[in-house]
């Protein structure tokens, strides 16, 4: 499934903690984006942390779609507190062929449960006419990655860099981890 890129925005939280994020996650809520994606783990949760409730706050107030990882079926890796809280959730997982990510999964299936990547969760509430339609017309479960743009294409806000919401209004903001290394925390 194709998209316009021009819509997406990526935010790195680098090597910001969980009241970071939450800032940040709030920042961006108040700017009207048409759809918030987290492409973060938050595994842990403890109600006696500020920052676990700051996270959860945002969270609830933003209503984003999370990242999770799968194992078989259901969610793995998120506290199933942050959740409840979002609007959907996602597995965030792709298939590799050598050393270069080849295509993912679209969808999961055990016990006539499906669970959904990501990305076409994200997709689903963007246009889900387009979503359907897509489903219908595939041969097989996985779908591969073209890539069009590189992140260094795409409007990236920086660990720290302020927020404009001129450029965040109506699109879709994706948080992930970006640097300030090389390296991803996780592959996704």
């Amino acid at each position: 499934m194709r998209g316009n890129e021009e819509s997406i925005v990526l935010v790195n939280v680098g090597s910001g903690d969980r009241q970071y994020i939450a800032e940040k996650i709030n920042e961006v809520g108040n700017c009207n984006p048409r759809l918030i994606g987290i492409d973060l783990f938050f595994k842990n949760y403890s109600s006696d942390s500020e920052q676990d409730s700051m996270l959860l706050s945002s969270i609830q107030n933003s209503k984003p779609i999370l990242a999770t990882r799968h194992q078989g079926i259901g969610t793995h890796a998120v506290n199933k507190v942050f959740l409840q809280a979002a609007l959907d959730y996602g597995y965030a997982e792709l298939n590799e062929e050598g050393r270069y990510v080849a295509n993912f999964e679209v969808f999961r299936e055990k016990n006539s449960k499906k669970d959904f990547h990501f990305a076409y969760v994200i997709a689903k509430y963007i246009n889900p006419v387009s979503a359907s339609d897509f489903l219908k017309k595939m041969d097989t479960n996985q779908t591969d990655i073209v890539i069009s743009k590189l992140s260094n294409q795409f409007k990236v806000f920086d660990f720290n860099q302020l927020i404009n919401c001129e450029q965040l209004t109506d699109k879709v903001v994706i948080f992930g981890y970006l640097g300030p290394t090389n390296e991803d925390k996780f592959q996704t």
